[in-house]
């Protein structure tokens, strides 16, 4: 009994050490993964920004296009108009 309590001493405090060993490694492993999170946070950030300020752009080119259709029916209208002395 008391020789099996030894062994499994043993086997515990070998089972530690390797633990022990890893520690560093893993440590190492959280921080590189910690510095790789937050320049994707801030990747993340940069990219929302600029899709924001893309969407502003594409919304004023819409206003832009809605405003030349408006006006190219406009000049259509009136082109017809004159066509058939209706002005």
């Amino acid at each position: 009994m008391i020789e099996a309590l030894r062994a499994e001493i043993e086997k515990h405090g070998k089972e530690k050490m390797q633990l022990e060993n890893e520690l560093p490694h893993v440590r190492r492993q959280r921080d590189e993964m910690g510095k790789e999170a937050e320049e994707m946070s801030k990747e993340v950030l940069r990219l929302t920004l600029e899709m924001a300020e893309l969407r502003k752009i594409a919304d004023k080119l819409e206003e832009e296009v809605m405003l030349k259709e408006g006006q190219i029916s406009i000049l259509r209208g009136s082109y017809t108009s004159t066509d058939y002395g209706l002005s």
